[in-house]
């Protein structure tokens, strides 16, 4: 059975859109799918608006043989992160 993770996403529009893309590529490359991602709903008590993304993580054994090989390519070819360098969105 497959894992799934809910996700909820808080800020600005332009903001929520680029870490939705964000996601959805970290998925592409690493091999989980964003299963669904809802409206924007404006914020009750903050600024700003939020929405939910629901990640999909296939189970054990739904990863074939050439997935398994691949992350593992992935992982042992990973290089250390650069220096935190964290920007402050306005």
């Amino acid at each position: 059975m497959a894992d799934y993770v809910k996700v909820r996403l808080l800020g600005i529009l332009p903001g929520i859109s680029a870490a939705v893309r964000v996601l959805t590529a970290a998925a592409e490359a690493e091999g989980f799918e964003v299963a669904e991602v809802s409206q924007p709903y404006p914020n009750r008590r903050d600024p700003g608006f939020r929405l939910y993304a629901t990640l999909r993580f296939p189970a054990d054994d739904e990863t074939t043989e050439d997935q398994r090989g691949a992350t593992h390519s992935r992982q042992a070819i990973r290089r250390p992160a650069a220096p935190n360098q964290r920007r402050h969105l306005p």
